[in-house]
């Protein structure tokens, strides 16, 4: 009974410990991403669908990738800074949806 008593204090003692120890590390890696990468101004620019009627929204920067919309010209978007490719934006629409838009129909404004 007293084994049993003391095994489940020294669990309960690792516990806590595993508990503290990854709050730490969470709080840690949150000030890291902070520090890292594009500052807040940097890290969104707005834009607007130019030269092209009607431009589809990728699920990935593919033009072969599925079509999530279809946004008209004159369209504004958010522009996520930190996921673009060399041929692709990663836009954020109106409406929240999230997708890839080729960089030669978007405008930065």
């Amino acid at each position: 009974m007293l084994r049993d008593k003391k095994k489940e204090e020294k669990v309960k003692e690792i516990e806590n410990v595993k508990e503290v120890e990854t709050e730490e590390t969470e709080e840690k890696e949150v000030e890291e991403e902070d520090t890292l990468g594009l500052n807040e101004e940097e890290a969104f620019k707005d834009g607007v669908v130019s030269n092209c009627s009607n431009l589809n929204i990728r699920k990935k920067p593919d033009k072969n990738a599925d079509i999530l919309k279809v946004v008209p010209e004159g369209e504004e978007v958010v522009i996520d800074m930190d996921d673009n490719t060399e041929i692709f934006y990663n836009v954020i629409l109106k409406d929240g949806t999230e997708g890839f838009a080729m960089k030669e129909f978007i405008k930065l404004v």
